[in-house]
């Protein structure tokens, strides 16, 4: 199974909707948790796209703004 299929099935934006706010909250922490360990963009993506490495200011933004996405999903009814 290819990277992109494996995101999909954990996490597919095209879908976002239809998750109710618990599990928003969910995938957004988990975004910034796996941009903060390193985990996103894989080792073997950034290996062969070095640009695709994030910055610690790149991680700090992606924490910021899922953050910022999962208060707004708290005031939105389920």
């Amino acid at each position: 199974m290819s990277d992109v299929n494996r995101g999909r099935k954990a996490l597919n934006f095209s879908e976002w909707s239809t998750y109710g706010a618990k599990q928003q909250q969910e995938h957004l922490r988990e975004i910034c948790n796996e941009v903060e360990e390193g985990e996103m963009p894989g080792f073997s993506y950034t290996l062969m796209h070095r640009a695709a490495a994030l910055s610690k200011a790149e991680v700090a933004a992606v924490c910021r703004w899922t953050q910022s996405s999962a208060q707004t999903s708290i005031a939105e009814p389920e």
